[in-house]
């Protein structure tokens, strides 16, 4: 009973200490589980919004703490967090997307170091820092472990009631279960080892031997791998003269952002004599560190100047720039100087979002909306300012075309699109605005004469003909037919296709069995085959229509390869197999160009196709 009684004034006294942030923390909960049966998005975002305000009523219940402030300032957390409501767009699927993530997710970062940071807002107060976030940051390592052991006996004593009494609790409740347990839960756990807060947290105690280890062996080691591996593509890059990849720029991120945990670590041992090491480690880590940025400089300006800023290029700079500014600091310095990792961090990542012209959503959005009208204008697709669909476009040029008009759309930069859509388009591309995920292949299919690119290496084309409607979504009149089979696959690499005419027990083969010595023309001639087989197995009628798909070929010879996609209306070839009257309608015939011939026009030998096709029987 005095456990109980124990455990009970521990929590009235977290509920006190930390009202704000479990009141969030509970409408988060509550949010989410409601939202899980009527599937409101007015509650999906209260409970987001409810989730990201823990960590900023957490720090203002620290703040309040430290400096003693007599008001509730928790209060003006609430009001951040109903602005934070207000402003973002509705979770509805056309309007949740990146923008909201990003706002979230930077938020959230920043929200956990104001935590961090907060009651070290004077400047030259630094007594307790490392200390205060050394008890945060076990905190929240014990908290995890906590929630998972919570939920995992939770969950076993469910069962075992499910089990024993014959009960079943359904889906439902354990949505709810996990849910309370994750957020609510979670949160009251993380409070509790807070204890009174501030006054605690910021108490000295020994380094612990097991966080030495953890660097010692674990990070630095990763960190000379890292560092192996960059040097060494650095000299390639010198070797081989050529610029370096933009995946680069994550590796050089991951290798500072160890770093940088590293030295917060490893802060308390900075002055132990017996600890040379760290102090080498702590400058040495800088300098190898600048060599490095300059590669990250390179790689991210080599990706802005071709494609434009995005909100990943916008922050890998902006980082590169933070990055730079801290190793420069420091070392002018001496001395690490933990306090200005946060602190400026936090700064960083509020001016991100909050600097008028100059935060990410400007940038990306103005880079992006200037790249969309230069690349039109360089195809020349561009009449009075707006996209001329029936001008022709390089295939490399008409991607790139459409992957901005993808992420303008998915920004709900709309007005950007509409602005160069010519009026006999905007229904469609209305249409096309309305579907955030997507609309990249279908804009792109807006444009009618799409020149491949040919710089002379091997290559595949396909090119399709099509009847003129979308797709495979067709529509056959059947009537006075007795038989549809509605899709079928032919070409190399399809195997043949076997059906049984109903009552009158004939099975009908579409393509045949080859050997593996055959050349391509051979095999595709063989993948033309229709037969018709009796009962019995025995009796076969042929038709192979070969000299069909060679005379279309004929026809469209010095189109194909140059364009996409030819649509004519009727592609089809009709004959008789015994007492059947058999028509193949072409959904889709594709002609793929030899690898090593990049002319327009290829030999016929070095041709090979794919067919897609409904097949209509009708009995004499």
């Amino acid at each position: 009973m005095d456990k109980i009684k124990a455990l009970g004034t521990d929590i009235a006294r977290a509920i006190r200490q930390y009202y704000g942030a479990l009141l969030v923390a509970l409408v988060a909960t509550a949010a989410f589980i409601d939202r899980s049966q009527s599937a409101s998005e007015p509650l999906l975002k209260l409970g987001f919004v409810g989730m990201l305000g823990i960590s900023l009523l957490f720090a203002l219940h620290l703040i309040q703490q430290r400096y003693r402030i007599k008001w509730p300032l928790p209060i003006v957390g609430f009001l951040v967090l109903a602005a934070y409501y207000v402003l973002l767009p509705d979770f509805d699927g056309s309007q949740f997307g990146p923008v909201t993530a990003i706002i979230l997710g930077v938020s959230s970062i920043c929200f956990h170091l104001l935590a961090a940071t907060g009651p070290f807002l004077k400047r030259g107060d630094t007594d307790g820092f490392w200390s205060y976030n050394k008890s945060l940051f076990i905190n929240l390592v014990q908290t995890a472990v906590f929630t998972v052991v919570l939920w995992g006996g939770l969950a076993l004593a469910v069962v075992a009631v499910e089990n024993l009494f014959g009960l079943d609790v359904g889906s439902v409740f354990w949505e709810r279960l996990a849910w309370t347990v994750l957020i609510l839960g979670s949160s009251l756990i993380y409070a509790l080892f807070s204890k009174d807060g501030w006054a605690v947290l910021k108490q000295s105690a020994p380094y612990p031997p097991v966080l030495r280890f953890f660097v010692q062996y674990i990070l630095v080691p990763l960190l000379v791998i890292y560092l192996v591996i960059l040097y060494s593509y650095g000299i390639k890059i010198v070797v081989e003269w050529d610029l370096p990849k933009g995946w680069v720029s994550y590796l050089v991120l991951a290798y500072s952002f160890l770093g940088v945990l590293s030295l917060l670590l490893l802060d308390p041992l900075y002055e132990v004599t017996e600890k040379v090491w760290v102090r080498f480690f702590s400058r040495s880590f800088y300098l190898t560190l600048l060599p490095l940025l300059a590669l990250l400089f390179v790689a991210i300006g080599v990706r802005v100047a071709a494609y434009g800023f995005t909100e990943n290029r916008y922050y890998v700079l902006l980082l590169a720039l933070w990055l730079s500014g801290i190793a420069v600091y420091q070392l002018f310095r001496g001395r690490n100087e933990i306090k200005t990792i946060p602190v400026s961090l936090l700064v960083v990542g509020a001016l991100s979002l909050l600097t008028p012209f100059g935060n990410v959503f400007s940038v990306s959005f103005n880079s992006q909306s200037s790249r969309f009208h230069r690349l039109l204008a360089t195809q020349e697709a561009l009449t009075s300012g707006k996209i001329d669909f029936d001008r022709p476009v390089k295939r490399s040029a008409l991607n790139e075309i459409a992957n901005v008009f993808q992420y303008l759309n998915t920004r709900n930069q709309h007005h950007v699109i509409r602005a160069k859509i010519p009026d006999d388009r905007k229904v469609k591309v209305d249409s096309l605005l309305a579907d955030k995920w997507g609309s990249e292949s279908e804009f792109a299919r807006l444009f009618a004469h799409v020149i491949e690119d040919d710089d002379g290496s091997k290559r595949f084309t396909f090119t399709r003909l099509g009847d003129g409607r979308s797709g495979y979504e067709q529509v056959y009149d059947i009537r006075g037919y007795d038989y549809i089979i509605p899709m079928v696959h032919m070409g190399t690499g399809y195997a043949k296709r076997q059906y049984a005419l109903g009552a009158d027990s004939l099975r009908l083969e579409v393509g045949s069995d080859y050997p593996n010595h055959l050349s391509r023309r051979q095999i595709d001639s063989i993948s033309n085959t229709v037969s018709l087989y009796s009962p019995d197995g025995d009796t076969v009628f042929r038709h192979n229509f070969t000299a069909f798909v060679d005379s279309v070929y004929a026809q469209y010879a010095d189109q194909l390869f140059t364009t996409e996609a030819i649509e004519v209306s009727g592609l089809a070839t009709r004959f008789s197999l015994d007492k059947y009257d058999v028509e193949i309608h072409f959904n889709e015939l594709g002609f793929n160009r030899g690898e090593n011939d990049s002319s327009a026009k290829a030999p016929l030998d070095s041709i090979t196709t794919t067919k897609a096709a409904a097949i209509l029987i009708r009995a004499r």
